[in-house]
């Protein structure tokens, strides 16, 4: 199974990627954030860091999103029809400004 947390660097999202990957033996979870993981976010995840991958991305973005679909697609394999054909999650800002912008 392969898991795509977005926003998995703020606090909810790593202590959800920590319970995946503590909670699911066989997913391999893409931790995807605008900013790289800092010392804090690595030191938490050290015990589950051999199935947790980092990535930075901007979900507004369409072309880092493929991007990083044909990255994941290389390493993992394909992702599952529902999530290919699923339209990028776009307007929205994330880091608790709550509104949606156009």
């Amino acid at each position: 199974m392969k898991l795509l947390v977005t926003g998995a660097h703020g606090f909810v999202g790593v202590n959800l990627v920590r319970w995946l990957a503590a909670t699911l033996p066989d997913a391999t979870i893409v931790a995807a954030d605008l900013q790289p993981p800092d010392a804090l976010t690595t030191a938490f995840l050290a015990p589950v860091a051999a199935r947790v991958q980092h990535a930075t991305l901007d979900v507004t973005d369409r072309a880092a999103l493929a991007r990083l679909a044909a990255e994941l697609h290389t390493r993992l394999g394909p992702a599952p029809r529902r999530l290919r054909d699923a339209p990028p999650p776009l307007g929205f800002r994330s880091r608790g400004e709550g509104k949606r912008v156009r």
